[in-house]
């Protein structure tokens, strides 16, 4: 890399990439293009790694797995997805495979288990972490700008195309279930809820809806344009700015953060900023 765009990229804030725990312990990574940080809740550095250093691509997307860093290396395309054990720091094991992708490749990854989703052409393949090692394939329906996983049914949620855009929900083989039309706007996020019930949608421009995926109907509009982390019980959605119950459809204001996670072993849910990770406790 030339020394002019590196300086370039090294000058960059570190942004909120993941949250996770290792030992049971919260901790979050920040990182630019080449410098990664992963600090724990008092803000005692855990782990780091620098890209310049070590000849790699630039860093493009990360995820907690379990204890397990999933991070996905390129420069205008993906070319390379890695994996760091952070109950044990050491060299990153890289995933066998070739890709050669020009959005996100990381679509999911399980903060309690080392489960990871990763797209490949035109399949979505599983990812365990802690081998690692890619095991099942599933076809894309469409050619998809936004994929989401319901970890509970094994499906997926797919948005595509933008005026209009379509969400479509397919089955662990990449049949399609069920679709419906969003209206103008391409879909930028996807998350289903815990308990594969709801499912947030952002589209560019606009707000989130929370759909029902049983039906696709949209049950509730948000102020937020950007969706966080759900709960695993299904109950919980964390928007940025607003903490929404989905029993009720009712949100509280939560103050700005770039990420977060929820503990329920605690009835806590942590967000995270540039310079600190903090506990909300859950009404």
């Amino acid at each position: 890399m030339e020394a002019k765009r590196l300086e370039a990229l090294m000058r960059q804030p570190l942004h909120v990439a993941a949250l996770g725990l290792v030992g049971g312990e919260p901790v979050t990574a920040r990182a630019n293009y080449v410098r990664l940080e992963v600090r724990d809740e008092r803000g005692r550095l855990r782990f780091e790694h620098d890209t310049w250093r070590t000849g790699d691509a630039l860093m493009l997307q990360m995820g907690f797995a379990g204890e397990h860093l999933v991070t996905v290396f390129g420069d205008l395309f993906a070319h390379q997805v890695r994996v760091w054990d952070l109950g044990r720091p050491g060299a990153a094991s890289r995933v066998e495979g070739a890709w050669d992708e020009e959005g996100d490749v990381l679509l999911w990854a399980d903060p309690a288990s080392p489960r990871a989703l990763v797209r490949q052409g035109q399949d979505v393949r599983r990812l365990d972490a802690a081998v690692p090692a890619l095991t099942r394939a599933t076809p894309l329906a469409v050619d998809a700008d936004s994929v989401a996983y319901d970890a509970t049914h094994h499906r997926l949620a797919l948005g595509e195309g933008f005026d209009p855009a379509r969400l479509l929900l397919c089955d662990s083989e990449g049949q399609v279930l069920r679709t419906c039309s969003l209206g103008a706007g391409a879909v930028d996020a996807l998350l289903f809820s815990g308990d594969g019930r709801f499912l947030a949608v952002q589209q560019v421009g606009r707000t989130i809806a929370v759909h029902d995926v049983e039906t696709l109907d949209a049950r509730w509009q948000s102020p937020s344009k950007r969706s966080l982390a759900a709960s695993p019980c299904g109950r919980w959605m964390a928007l940025d700015g607003a903490l929404v119950d989905l029993r009720a459809f009712e949100a509280v204001s939560l103050p700005p953060a770039g990420g977060a996670l929820f503990d329920l072993r605690r009835g806590e849910l942590l967000l995270a900023d540039l310079e600190r990770t903090w506990r909300v406790p859950l009404p």
